[in-house]
């Protein structure tokens, strides 16, 4: 029989639309094997919204891309404070790269699953889920665990506090200690405050971009639509015009085929005039 944890994967890795339906089978053919424990922890199982969908298929199918952001993201914690600023720009860089790659796959998956493709404000949501794994040991361990059911947010490196909104019956994570109000956790307030305009500025432009990009999408399928009517048209005048040419030509048709038919009634009534003449000589 198989284990909650691996009942859980493939239901964590459907998109949420089939989530609900997918789970109460599942509990459903749990009480039906008389397995009472594990038909109440997936009935716990709560539906996950897209932007969390799309982080846990990334943790449940590419482990590996988790794994190097929230390696990436604990470097960028011990580095704070103890490595020069032109070092700590390049880890920035890194981690902004990074990022990048790991949406980008997680969008690849949801193609591959057959999902419709995520909102912009749909990645946003995942990018500051990512985000927040890479900043907070908590939500390291709930990303991890491919169980996030809505979208995380964090306050800075270094600082747990409002890092998770809503933890699943996998893997839990204690909540790190909160550093006095307005300070993190070795990270000077301003330092944390740019860094924290820096991911709003930077979320806002990954959502601008997205935007663009299925505007760009949109205009290309309208182009597309647009190229295929024209061609259509094209078609039908083409059509059109040679019914009109085979149209014309068989009007011509008719026309010689009358002049013969009509000379032919003239020599059958010439003929008949010749015979009845003949007859009354004879």
């Amino acid at each position: 029989m198989r284990s909650v944890d691996d009942i859980g994967d493939e239901l964590y890795a459907l998109p949420p639309s089939m989530f609900t339906a997918a789970r109460d089978a599942a509990v459903a053919r749990a009480r039906a094997d008389g397995d009472v424990a594990t038909a109440r922890h997936l009935a716990a199982l709560k539906r996950p919204t897209y932007g969390a969908f799309l982080v846990n298929l990334l943790a449940l199918r590419r482990p590996d891309v988790v794994a190097e952001l929230i390696d990436l993201g604990e470097q960028i914690r011990a580095a704070q404070g103890t490595v020069s600023a032109a070092e700590l720009r390049d880890l920035t860089a890194r981690r902004r790269a990074a990022l990048s790659s790991a949406l980008a796959q997680s969008r690849a998956l949801v193609a591959e699953a057959g999902a419709p493709p995520p909102s912009a404000t749909q990645v946003a949501e995942a990018e500051a889920t990512l985000a927040a794994a890479m900043a907070d040991p908590a939500a390291a361990d709930l990303v991890r665990s491919g169980r996030v059911v809505k979208a995380l947010s964090y306050s800075g490196f270094g600082d747990g506090s409002g890092a998770i909104s809503a933890l699943t019956s996998r893997s839990p994570a204690r909540r790190a200690p909160a550093a006095p109000a307005g300070q993190p956790a070795g990270t000077p307030p301003a330092e944390t405050d740019e860094q924290a305009e820096l991911e709003r500025r930077r979320a806002a432009e990954q959502a601008a971009r997205e935007q663009l990009r299925q505007a760009e999408e949109t205009l290309a399928a309208a182009w597309a639509e647009e190229r295929a009517a024209s061609d259509e048209v094209e078609r039908l005048t083409d059509e059109i015009n040679r019914l009109r040419t085979a149209l014309d030509e068989a009007s011509r048709q008719v026309r010689t085929a009358r002049a013969a038919r009509q000379a032919a009634e003239r020599a059958v009534a010439a003929a008949r005039r010749k015979v009845a003449a003949t007859t009354g000589t004879g």
